[in-house]
């Protein structure tokens, strides 16, 4: 009676091991089901995060490009019309050659300052993109931004040959300069336009590479 006792007393000891070890087993299985939905759960709200956060950066630079491209194109009519200079609060200008020159060198100011200021918004948003998409983004928007100072160095050196407190040979040197670059301002209908065929060309690069992160 005491030997059937005995083995029973072990039995179950060893019955309790069992149970013990299948219980650690499951719990150590429950820990790694949870931690694999867990990781699965992050990496999903991850890519739903990054989703949201390339739509809305994309559609944002989108607007920002629109914006420079409508202020820039604007700024390639080759006339300054008089609601370019005048403006409340503005200098009040005569007829003489001085006046008509800065007449024109305040409306060129005004042009570049108007989309200097967009094109702001769009460096600025820039380095966001930079983070999220690499370096592809920063090089197309590079691009804009050389054409951009193309044209603002283009004007520079044709304000300096309209300057009339310029010498004649400081002038005739200027025209030089202009002679040797690509005209930036819009040519006449039916004329090549080598330099808005490029600027186009450049922001509609950009613009596909914005709408491919607003779609994706």
């Amino acid at each position: 009676m005491s030997f059937c006792l005995a083995i029973t007393e072990a039995d179950w000891s060893l019955t309790k091991d069992v149970f013990s070890i299948v219980g650690t087993v499951f719990t150590a299985l429950g820990v790694i089901v949870a931690s694999y939905v867990g990781l699965n759960g992050l990496k999903t709200w991850r890519r739903q995060i990054r989703g949201n956060n390339d739509h809305e950066l994309s559609r944002r630079m989108l607007v920002e490009s629109y914006r420079f491209k409508k202020a820039f194109f604007y700024a390639r009519r080759p006339a300054i019309y008089p609601h370019e200079f005048r403006e409340s609060g503005g200098p009040a200008f005569g007829g003489d050659p001085i006046d008509r020159f800065k007449r024109q060198k305040l409306g060129f100011q005004r042009r570049i300052d108007v989309f200097n200021k967009e094109f702001a918004a769009l460096s600025a948003s820039m380095f966001e993109a930079e983070a999220l998409w690499g370096q592809g983004i920063v090089q197309s928007i590079r691009y804009v931004e050389m054409l951009k100072d193309e044209y603002e160095d283009y004007i520079a050196i044709k304000l300096m040959a309209m300057d009339p407190e310029e010498s004649d040979e400081d002038r005739q040197d200027y025209e030089g300069f202009l002679g040797d670059r690509r005209t930036v301002l819009r040519s006449r209908l039916g004329e090549v336009d080598e330099f808005g065929d490029e600027v186009q060309s450049a922001l509609t690069s950009l613009e596909a590479m914005l709408k491919a992160k607003l779609v994706a």
